[in-house]
C-alpha cells in the first residue's frame, strides 16, 4: 500500500467478533465506534503494532442514551461516555507520529460523540445495558475492495 491508501477505524465490538472476520460495508457487528475512518503514513504491519501497544481501558457496562439521527444514520448516544472519549483521545495520540488523518474529522477530537449505531444485525435501545467485548482494527478496504471490511487485529476486553 502507499501512503494514505488504506483507510482503518477502531470499534468496540458488542457482539463477540473473531480476528480475521469478514463481512460486508452493510454488514456490520454491532459496536461502538472509537476512531472513526482514517488514514497514515505507514504500511498494515506498523498499524497493527501501534494499535497493539494502545491500552484499553473501557470494560465496565455501559447504558445506551436516548437515540439520535443524522442524516440516514440511526443511532444511540451512550451514558456516561468520559472513558469512551479518553480512548478516542488515547488512540489519535497513538497515531499521530504515522501522520493520523480522519476521512471526516468534524467527528473527532471535541467533537466526538460516543454512540451505537443501529445495524441490520440490530441495536441497541434506550436504557440497555452492555458491555464492549473486544476492541478491533479495521481494514475498511480489504484486498482494494470497498465493499468490504476485515477485522485485521483484536484485543479482548472481557
Amino acid at each position: 500500500m502507499t501512503a494514505y491508501s488504506q483507510k482503518w477505524c477502531i470499534v468496540g465490538f458488542i457482539d463477540r467478533t473473531a480476528k480475521g472476520s469478514l463481512f460486508l460495508a452493510s454488514e456490520w457487528p454491532l459496536h461502538c465506534t472509537i476512531a472513526p475512518a482514517f488514514g497514515v503514513d505507514a504500511e498494515a504491519p506498523e498499524v497493527i503494532e501501534v494499535f497493539r501497544d494502545i491500552k484499553f481501558n473501557i470494560r465496565r457496562k455501559r447504558v445506551a442514551s436516548h437515540e439520535v439521527v443524522w442524516g440516514a444514520t440511526r443511532a444511540n448516544l451512550v451514558e456516561a461516555n468520559e472513558d469512551l472519549l479518553f480512548q478516542h483521545q488515547a488512540v489519535i495520540n497513538s497515531f499521530l507520529p504515522l501522520g493520523i488523518k480522519f476521512v471526516e474529522s468534524h467527528y473527532t477530537g471535541e467533537n466526538n460523540t460516543p454512540h451505537v449505531t443501529a445495524q441490520r444485525s440490530g441495536r441497541v435501545q434506550e436504557g440497555e445495558q452492555f458491555t464492549l467485548k473486544s476492541v478491533g482494527l479495521i481494514d475498511m478496504f480489504p484486498d482494494d475492495n470497498h465493499r468490504m471490511r476485515q477485522v485485521v487485529e483484536l484485543i479482548e476486553l472481557v
